[in-house]
């Protein structure tokens, strides 16, 4: 639970009981998004920030999960107001991406990030932009071809996070303070610049390649497995 937000700032939660950036989760952030004005914060469920999409369910054929977290990545990415990423345990996957578009990320000494994608036999199709906006394009690619997480420690190291702190609610409202000063139009009109010249190719080439990957049967045999 959100303690003591300034007003006009909602809170998102990002995953669902089990970690996982299911369908349903997606669709309510979505949602609250379209409802919403104020600036923005990201937070996890009960068992960690978020361990990125519920794969079992889009290799099964519901393919909406995926479609739908590339809405809400988009939405975010170009969100014009404040967006903090308060992380709490694991960001795998898209769980990552979505810390990536924040405007800063908030850790805790629990935290960990990581693309593990390539150990289902996947790539980091939506997330690696940005991504690789934060840390660049030769500490995201060693992530997403190795799959291995990196610590709370690594992760302000590389400038992937911000911040790591054990009061982190206190570093949110700081942010959100500090970036409530930007006027809203000036903000939107810079992070969609970003987005449209930092990986729109990408993207285009990237999601079908996902799916192309997605419909060999190594992919269920791993996913089935639990690889990582």
């Amino acid at each position: 639970m959100a303690p003591q937000l300034p007003p006009g700032v909602i809170a998102l939660t990002v995953a669902d009981g089990e970690g996982a950036l299911a369908p349903a989760a997606i669709d309510a952030a979505a949602r609250a998004l379209r409802d919403h004005e104020g600036d923005v914060v990201l937070i996890g469920g009960p068992a960690g920030f978020c361990r990125g999409l519920d794969l079992r369910s889009v290799v099964d054929g519901h393919d909406t999960g995926h479609t739908a977290f590339l809405g809400l990545l988009d939405q975010l990415d170009r969100w014009p107001g404040t967006v903090v990423a308060l992380v709490d345990g694991a960001a795998l996957g898209g769980g990552l991406g979505l810390c990536a578009v924040a405007d800063r990320i908030v850790a805790t000494p629990d935290a960990r990030f990581g693309l593990p994608e390539v150990l289902w036999g996947l790539l980091p199709a939506a997330v690696f932009p940005p991504v690789a906006r934060r840390i660049g394009v030769g500490r995201a690619r060693s992530l997403a071809l190795t799959g291995t997480s990196i610590d709370a420690a690594t992760a302000l190291a590389w400038g992937l996070v911000d911040e790591v702190t054990d009061d982190p609610w206190r570093s949110v409202r700081t942010a959100l303070r500090r970036g409530g000063r930007a006027e809203r139009g000036a903000v939107g009109a810079t992070k969609r610049l970003v987005a449209d010249t930092y990986g729109q190719a990408w993207l285009c080439a990237a999601v079908p390649e996902f799916r192309r990957l997605l419909a060999r049967p190594v992919v269920a045999e791993r996913i089935g497995r639990e690889v990582p």
